[in-house]
């Protein structure tokens, strides 16, 4: 059962994370929904109505974005439309849904973040929302999060499937690959935000020990590689979403000890992993 949740989890919405995150497409899909101005102002002044005050809005009465911020999307499927605001919130980014229940609106939270993904489940119907977090105030660290969007009798609900960090310039020089899940063999085995042993070098934020190391891992860390290159010695390099599972973990991704999500992109060498399944094609 282990075994199946974690394929679940992990391999399931791996590939949405690693072609967007690695491999960015072109924009995201809406589909046959009408986008046009008129629709989203009819809806917005509905979801008003429901809400009692402007869309979105913040103390001090700031209203989020502007009207090309906000999505018309059927987001559960009942022929009825919805809002999926994706813009302006607080310091950063982020998404908001407004679910449509014959006329009257109801609101999610809000996902921080850049909405980047978008899909329907298969088997659930249900959407699948991944979102990205810039660095801020001259900051190096992204966040990546999936969101399962299920809608209850009461509220919107939002279940985050994953949350997954990384350092600025962590994805480049990168081959794609068919998805491989491996554990370390090695204690304290590194994971670097280049692919290369650089024992000297600047990632523009406080360093684990003045290399391109953001995190040592223990034995039986669990991982996905998801991509991989070749250094100039022949090392081969694997591009690796890592879970957080087994502490003690040094890394850069931690705030006053606690991890900032559950799982942590970066570059590994594939030396001392042991492989535990092999995705083909």
């Amino acid at each position: 059962m282990k075994a199946f949740l974690f394929n679940i989890l992990v391999v399931g919405s791996l590939c949405l994370r690693s072609q967007s995150i690695l491999f960015p497409n072109d924009g995201i899909d809406w589909g046959h929904y009408p986008s046009h101005e008129q629709t989203r102002l009819a809806l917005i002044k509905e979801i008003n109505k429901s809400l009692g005050n402007k869309v979105g809005t913040l103390p001090g009465g700031r209203v989020l974005g502007n009207l090309s911020d906000y999505y018309v999307f059927d987001v559960t499927e009942d022929g009825l439309l919805d809002i999926i605001y994706s813009g302006p919130y607080g310091e950063g980014n982020a998404v908001i849904i407004f679910e449509n229940r014959n006329g009257h609106f109801i609101q999610s939270d809000a996902i921080p973040g850049e909405l980047t993904g978008l899909r329907r489940m298969e088997l659930s119907r249900t959407i699948e929302i991944q979102t990205h977090s810039y660095p801020c105030c001259a900051g190096s660290l992204h966040s990546i999060r999936v969101v399962v969007v299920n809608s209850t009798p009461k509220k919107v609900e939002l279940i985050t499937l994953s949350k997954i960090d990384f350092i600025e310039g962590t994805a480049d020089l990168i081959h794609s690959m068919n998805p491989v899940i491996f554990e370390t063999v090695n204690p304290e085995y590194r994971l670097r935000a280049t692919p290369q042993i650089l024992n000297d070098y600047d990632l523009g934020i406080e360093t684990i020990d003045g290399s391109n190391t953001v995190a040592t891992y223990p034995s039986g860390s669990i991982g996905s590689a998801v991509g991989k290159t070749v250094d100039d010695t022949g090392r081969i390099w694997w591009m690796v979403i890592m879970k957080n599972n087994l502490k003690p973990i040094k890394t850069l991704m931690y705030y006053n000890n606690d991890s900032r999500g559950s799982e942590s992109i970066g570059w590994m060498s594939s030396n001392f992993v042991k492989v535990i399944e092999a995705k083909s094609e």
